[in-house]
């Protein structure tokens, strides 16, 4: 458990209307795992109406079609999935999940 807690979803958009403000023209979702957070689709949402072009990193293993259509529909323009090998068994136990490749 982190020592910090997570920003709720009104805190998340105080944050993202002041980056608005201030100019960000590029915000890219990034974690741990962006996916997890249950309200990412509505955050992303509110960046990218704000003006933002929204990326988001992802260890790939939520990645569903499903999920994809939906990163679509709120604004995403990039996703990037990362690889820690360039073979399965290096990237599976980095990690620390088989079959994650």
């Amino acid at each position: 458990m982190s020592s910090y807690p997570e920003l709720t979803t009104s805190q998340a958009f105080k944050v993202l209307d002041n980056m608005s403000n201030a100019g960000v023209a590029v915000l890219t979702f990034s974690g741990g795992e962006p996916l997890l957070r249950k309200d990412v689709y509505d955050v992303i949402e509110r960046a990218n109406d704000s003006g933002m072009l929204c990326t988001i990193a992802s260890n790939g293993t939520l990645m569903t079609s499903e999920v994809a259509k939906k990163l679509a529909k709120v604004g995403v323009r990039r996703v990037e999935i990362g690889l820690d090998g360039s073979v399965a068994e290096t990237h599976d136990f980095l990690r620390n999940k088989p079959g994650s490749f």
